[in-house]
């Protein structure tokens, strides 16, 4: 599935690199999480391990990509906010 989605932005930014009013892309938008299995769902639990085993290589290769239209082109990226975005609020609450 990533391969189709890196094959699709691909696609974009060879049909809009010329567009000067394209300064970047941001691939996903508030990027969640799915769950294989139960195994799957405890390493997602961990506070970043979702954004440096899934979205880091993902936004890698679609850098390149953007990169390859354009050395001009940047990337917007967010983390994924779950569990994440738990974790810092509870630590907040914590303190």
């Amino acid at each position: 599935m990533q391969d189709k989605y890196v094959e699709y932005w691909k696609q974009v930014t060879q049909k809009l690199k010329n567009n000067i009013y394209v300064v970047g892309y941001d691939p996903i938008n508030e990027p969640m999480p799915s769950y294989h299995s139960i195994f799957d769902l405890v390493n997602k639990l961990i506070p970043g391990h979702y954004d440096r085993m899934q979205l880091e290589p993902l936004y890698k290769r679609l850098f390149e990509t953007y990169q390859e239209a354009s050395e001009d082109n940047i990337m917007m990226f967010e983390p994924g906010t779950f569990p994440d975005m738990i974790a810092l609020d509870h630590h907040e609450h914590t303190m």
